[in-house]
C-alpha cells in the first residue's frame, strides 16, 4: 500500500462540509488539482495539499468501516489494480486519486447495488451516531432539570452542552433522511 508523501510546498485549506455532500467533496479536490493543489493529507475541517501543476487528478472517497492493516493494504492494492491511488483516511473515509483523462469519469460504485449498499453504509454509521447523541442528551437533559434551580457553571455548562447535542443529533438525523433519499433513488 502506497500513501502520498509530502513535498516542502504544502498549503492548506479548510472546508466545512457534511458527508451527504461527499460528491462536491471530491469536485473540490478535483478542481483544485486542475489549478496544482493535490490532496496530500485529508481532514475533519482542515485539509494539507501539495504543489504541483504538472499533474491534475481525479478524487473519489469511499466510506469503509475500520480496517486492521491488513484488511487496509488489501483493500488499496483492490483500488489500486484497478488505477487507484490510496491518499490518506479520516473518520473512515478512504480517498483515492487518478491521473485525469478529459472526458473519462470513473466511480467506484456503478451498478445499483453497489451503490445502494455504500449508501446504506454510511446511513447506518449516522443513524448509530445520532441514536448515542440521543442517548446523552436525554441523561444530559434529566440532570439539567434537575438541577435547574441550581446556581454556577454546571447547570449553565450542561445547558449549554444539550444545545450541542440536540444540534448534532438534528443535523445527523437530516443526513440518514439525505441517504434515504439516495437509497430510494438508487431502488431496483
Amino acid at each position: 500500500m502506497r500513501t502520498v508523501a509530502g513535498s516542502a510546498k504544502s498549503i492548506y485549506k479548510n472546508r466545512l462540509s457534511f458527508v451527504w455532500d461527499y460528491k462536491r467533496d471530491e469536485a473540490w479536490f478535483t478542481d483544485l488539482s486542475m489549478r496544482g493543489l493535490h490532496l496530500n493529507r485529508p481532514g475533519i475541517i482542515r485539509y494539507r495539499f501539495d504543489y504541483d501543476p504538472s499533474v491534475r487528478y481525479e478524487y473519489r472517497m469511499d466510506y469503509q468501516d475500520t480496517m486492521k492493516a491488513k484488511q487496509l493494504e488489501e483493500f488499496c492494492d483492490l483500488y489500486a489494480d484497478a488505477g487507484w491511488e490510496y491518499v490518506g483516511n479520516c473518520v473512515n473515509w478512504r480517498y483515492f486519486r487518478r491521473p485525469y483523462l478529459e472526458g473519462e469519469t470513473i466511480e467506484l460504485y456503478s451498478d445499483k447495488e453497489s451503490i445502494r449498499s455504500f449508501y446504506q453504509k454510511v446511513q447506518k454509521t449516522l443513524g448509530v451516531v445520532a441514536l448515542v447523541n440521543l442517548a446523552l442528551l436525554l441523561v444530559n437533559s434529566a440532570h439539567w432539570i434537575s438541577g435547574w434551580s441550581g446556581e454556577g457553571l454546571i447547570p449553565t455548562f450542561i445547558g449549554a452542552l444539550i444545545v450541542i447535542q440536540l444540534f448534532c443529533t438534528l443535523l445527523l438525523g437530516y443526513g440518514v433522511l439525505r441517504f434515504q433519499k439516495l437509497i430510494k433513488l438508487h431502488a431496483d
